[in-house]
Protein backbone atom coordinates (compact mmCIF):
# COMPACT_ATOMS: atom_id res chain seq x y z
CA UNK A 1 0.00 0.00 0.00
CA UNK A 2 2.79 2.23 0.72
CA UNK A 3 4.41 1.77 -2.99
CA UNK A 4 1.22 2.42 -4.26
CA UNK A 5 0.62 5.55 -2.36
CA UNK A 6 4.32 6.62 -3.47
CA UNK A 7 3.13 5.95 -7.21
CA UNK A 8 0.51 8.27 -7.01
CA UNK A 9 2.48 11.03 -5.74
CA UNK A 10 4.82 10.47 -8.05
CA UNK A 11 2.19 11.19 -10.95
CA UNK A 12 0.32 13.76 -8.80
CA UNK A 13 0.25 17.03 -11.38
CA UNK A 14 -1.61 20.04 -10.14
CA UNK A 15 -4.83 20.97 -11.84
CA UNK A 16 -4.27 24.15 -14.01
CA UNK A 17 -4.71 27.02 -11.80
CA UNK A 18 -5.12 29.13 -14.96
CA UNK A 19 -7.97 29.27 -17.54
CA UNK A 20 -7.21 28.74 -21.40
CA UNK A 21 -9.00 29.17 -24.38
CA UNK A 22 -7.91 25.43 -25.92
CA UNK A 23 -9.09 26.36 -29.42
CA UNK A 24 -6.84 29.39 -29.66
CA UNK A 25 -3.92 27.48 -28.58
CA UNK A 26 -4.44 24.74 -31.03
CA UNK A 27 -4.78 27.36 -33.36
CA UNK A 28 -1.15 28.94 -32.28
CA UNK A 29 0.51 25.89 -31.99
CA UNK A 30 -0.80 24.85 -35.35
CA UNK A 31 0.44 28.31 -37.05
CA UNK A 32 3.84 27.80 -35.21
CA UNK A 33 4.33 24.16 -36.09
CA UNK A 34 3.33 25.60 -40.05
CA UNK A 35 6.27 28.11 -39.67
CA UNK A 36 8.59 25.60 -38.83
CA UNK A 37 7.97 23.74 -41.90
CA UNK A 38 8.71 26.29 -43.97
CA UNK A 39 12.27 26.40 -43.21
CA UNK A 40 12.31 22.72 -43.23
CA UNK A 41 10.75 19.61 -43.47
CA UNK A 42 12.44 17.47 -40.58
CA UNK A 43 10.04 16.57 -38.13
CA UNK A 44 9.85 18.69 -35.19
CA UNK A 45 10.80 17.39 -31.22
CA UNK A 46 7.75 17.86 -29.22
CA UNK A 47 10.13 19.18 -26.59
CA UNK A 48 10.73 22.10 -29.05
CA UNK A 49 7.45 23.13 -28.75
CA UNK A 50 6.64 23.41 -25.66
CA UNK A 51 7.88 24.73 -22.13
CA UNK A 52 9.63 23.02 -19.32
CA UNK A 53 6.35 24.07 -16.95
CA UNK A 54 4.16 21.23 -16.67
CA UNK A 55 1.24 23.15 -17.03
CA UNK A 56 2.39 24.11 -20.22
CA UNK A 57 3.50 20.96 -21.60
CA UNK A 58 0.13 19.40 -21.15
CA UNK A 59 -1.67 22.75 -23.03
CA UNK A 60 0.83 21.79 -25.84
CA UNK A 61 -0.29 17.91 -25.42
CA UNK A 62 -3.63 18.24 -25.52
CA UNK A 63 -3.83 20.32 -28.42
CA UNK A 64 -1.43 18.31 -30.11
CA UNK A 65 -4.16 15.46 -30.11
CA UNK A 66 -6.42 17.37 -31.30
CA UNK A 67 -4.54 18.52 -34.44
CA UNK A 68 -3.55 14.83 -34.92
CA UNK A 69 -7.46 14.17 -33.98
CA UNK A 70 -8.42 16.92 -37.41
CA UNK A 71 -5.13 15.11 -39.45
CA UNK A 72 -3.14 18.21 -39.92
CA UNK A 73 -0.44 16.87 -38.30
CA UNK A 74 1.36 13.19 -38.06
CA UNK A 75 2.89 12.17 -34.47
CA UNK A 76 5.88 9.02 -34.17
CA UNK A 77 7.02 7.94 -31.04
CA UNK A 78 9.50 5.26 -30.84
CA UNK A 79 8.76 3.93 -27.37
CA UNK A 80 6.97 4.59 -23.86
CA UNK A 81 8.37 7.97 -22.55
CA UNK A 82 10.25 8.79 -25.70
CA UNK A 83 10.29 11.71 -27.91
CA UNK A 84 7.33 12.69 -29.30
CA UNK A 85 8.23 13.98 -32.84
CA UNK A 86 5.78 15.89 -35.22
CA UNK A 87 5.38 16.42 -38.77
CA UNK A 88 2.31 18.03 -40.84
CA UNK A 89 0.42 15.74 -42.45
CA UNK A 90 0.51 16.62 -45.58
CA UNK A 91 5.20 16.49 -45.51
CA UNK A 92 4.41 13.24 -44.19
CA UNK A 93 2.35 11.90 -46.93
CA UNK A 94 4.53 13.05 -49.11
CA UNK A 95 7.49 11.70 -48.18
CA UNK A 96 5.87 8.38 -47.67
CA UNK A 97 3.70 7.98 -50.84
CA UNK A 98 4.83 4.51 -51.89
CA UNK A 99 4.34 3.44 -47.82
CA UNK A 100 0.92 4.36 -47.77
CA UNK A 101 0.11 3.28 -51.62
CA UNK A 102 1.32 -0.27 -50.33
CA UNK A 103 -0.93 0.02 -47.48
Amino acid sequence: ALILKQHEMDAYMPIPKRLFNLQDKIKGLYSKIKDLFVKSDDRVAFSQLSSIEPEERLVTFVSLLHLDNQQKVWLEQDGHFEEIWVLLKEIYESKNKDLLQKL
